[in-house]
């Protein structure tokens, strides 16, 4: 369903979302500029009446990107992975996997507390050390691709993004600690965690 990965993000984020419209130089390759203003998501109803603008800049070059909008909130995303090895961590974690080009994926995993920007910078730093995920694509706060609109980066034009798998919400929480380089502060209660994820295949 269109709004799957949307209503996913809510519940694992615990709190709204935002998205961004980046548009592509044909020439350089590169995003020239990002239409994001006050595009903000509280509920599904939020994102319905964000979807014809979503739409209408994703038919006219821009890819759409979409992230948590609170400071501190519990989702890592890795970037660049081998769609086999998203769907393994989905397979073990909370987590979501989109194919964002032929045999890519991004990947957002629920770690089992809210995490700073400079933590989950950490933690992406090092379980892209472990999976071998892109080590450039580690910085905060980080956008991911919104599955359900194809792909305008030039050279991979015309993909679909689709949702490779999305974990339910009785899987497995990402222990942060191991991964952190910052002193952590100490998780709450409840849920079950784990500290290691699938290696790249």
């Amino acid at each position: 369903m269109y709004n799957q990965m949307v209503e996913w993000m809510l519940s694992a984020a615990g709190a709204g979302l935002e998205v961004a419209a980046a548009h592509y130089d044909p020439a350089t390759g590169r995003v020239d500029r990002v239409r994001e203003g006050k595009r903000k998501i509280a509920s599904l109803a939020d994102y319905d009446r964000l979807r014809p603008w979503l739409r209408h800049e994703n038919a006219h070059g821009s890819n759409i990107w979409i992230r948590p909008a609170a400071a501190e909130h519990p989702l890592v995303m890795l970037d660049d992975l081998p769609t086999a090895t998203g769907a393994a961590v989905v397979r073990k974690y909370r987590a979501l996997a989109v194919e964002t080009s032929p045999g890519n994926a991004q990947v957002w995993i629920v770690c089992s507390r809210a995490l700073t920007r400079e933590e989950r910078q950490d933690v992406a730093r090092s379980l892209c050390r472990r999976v071998g995920s892109d080590p450039g694509a580690i910085s905060e706060p980080r956008w991911g691709r919104l599955a359900g609109y194809r792909q305008r980066k030039p050279g991979k034009e015309g993909f679909m993004t689709t949702i490779i798998g999305a974990a339910a919400l009785d899987r497995p929480l990402l222990d942060p600690a191991p991964h952190l380089e910052t002193a952590p502060s100490s998780p709450p209660a409840g849920g079950r965690r784990g500290g290691g994820l699938p290696g790249r295949r």
